[in-house]
């Protein structure tokens, strides 16, 4: 290394050394602006996977339904083979609807044949007001009766009931599992499994099948035109999938904002306190001066130092920003966050650009000054 160079480096050093205290509130102020920026640009990322799976709790968000019903009716075996067109990896759960008025003893209700393994993704505020609703109980013979239902024919859980077909006649025995309610058309109806609801009304023949689909409207909306045929029709259902992409959306841009406002006061703070350590080092910007340094050399040395700082809080805090965002992703969605290599270069960019912003006039401001006047120490 030659005297220049060597002479260089260690005035850098030296400088940064004599400044400590300064140089640490700048560091420290890029390295929190930093981490927490690349901490929400992880989420913002990672979160449209998340709350994507965190919303299916809200139920249904995809129907298959007959072309033009009745003429051609969707059967169980075309539900099953629409089924099948689905990739697993969308499918959360799915279940067939088949509705008639059959006789519940001396009594007629409206009972509803579906797949009760489904129901409780499907349909998530459906709870038990007694007994059970749950896989232990999911069977063939067992028999859910809503609460308004069940009130009304005075039914309780473990009570048998007999159910039959006015029409063909057909009956079964049931077992009343529990009662349900969701405070919705449920609770005036009763609940069975899908097999023994068309052994019943003897047909294959379904009203419409319900499913939750993973992904966004986008995703949704193009499996749903794949299904579609002469005889089925396939939609998103608008209400639910379409209020996904609006909520994640919004979710989005309010992690990119506290990004920016985060990274906006770490620049202000900066700015304030390299304004403060370059006004200290007037004289010895005027020595430099004085002695035949020109200046382009007191711009690439304030330059170099800078970005020194800079560099050094800004690669640790986007490295450590994964942390946090690990940190906030247990907090908020009990998971970990993956690694993207993406938040993590916008995080860098994002922060050198606001670093740059705010060191920029304080070093602008240093190559005007006085020479004579600040070797005098005025």
């Amino acid at each position: 290394m030659d005297a220049n160079k060597l002479f260089f480096c260690r005035s850098i050093a030296r400088s940064l050394c004599f400044s400590w205290h300064k140089v640490a509130v700048i560091v420290f102020a890029l390295f929190i602006g930093t981490a927490v920026s690349a901490a929400f640009l992880n989420l913002s990322f990672d979160i449209t996977s998340k709350l994507r799976h965190e919303l299916k709790v809200y139920g249904a968000n995809f129907v298959i339904a007959p072309n033009n019903a009745p003429l051609t009716p969707l059967t169980m075996e075309r539900y099953q083979s629409a089924l099948a067109k689905i990739p697993k990896e969308s499918l959360k759960a799915a279940s067939p609807f088949l509705f008639a008025s059959l006789s519940l003893e001396s009594n007629s209700a409206l009972v509803a044949g579906v797949s009760l393994d489904s129901m409780k993704a499907l349909q998530p505020f459906l709870q038990a007001s007694a007994g059970h609703f749950g896989q232990s109980v999911f069977a063939e013979d067992s028999i859910f009766v809503g609460q308004q239902l069940a009130k009304a024919l005075e039914l309780k859980p473990a009570q048998k009931l007999t159910i039959t077909d006015p029409k063909t006649l057909n009956a079964q025995t049931f077992v009343v599992q529990g009662i349900v309610s969701s405070g919705g058309a449920f609770d005036g109806m009763a609940l069975i499994a899908i097999a023994p609801m068309q052994r019943l009304l003897e047909t294959q023949n379904l009203h419409y099948a319900q499913a939750v689909l993973y992904g966004d409207f986008a995703s949704i909306r193009a499996i749903a035109e794949e299904l579609s045929d002469d005889s089925i029709v396939a939609k998103p259902i608008m209400q639910v999938a379409s209020s996904e992409g609006a909520i994640l959306g919004k979710m989005q841009s309010l992690m990119l904002l506290v990004c920016l406002v985060v990274l906006a006061i770490a620049s202000l703070s900066v700015n304030n306190t390299l304004s403060a350590l370059i006004f200290a080092r007037k004289k010895q910007i005027a020595l430099h001066l004085s002695l035949g340094a020109s200046i382009r050399d007191i711009r690439y040395m304030l330059g170099a130092e800078v970005a020194a700082m800079c560099a050094v809080a800004i690669l640790l805090g986007a490295l450590c920003g994964f942390g946090l965002a690990n940190i906030l992703g247990w907090a908020i969605f009990d998971s970990s966050v993956r690694f993207r290599f993406l938040p993590f270069v916008l995080a860098i960019g994002i922060a050198m650009f606001f670093s740059f912003i705010s060191a920029y006039y304080p070093l602008k401001k240093a190559l005007k000054i006085n020479i004579a006047t600040n070797l005098k120490g005025e």
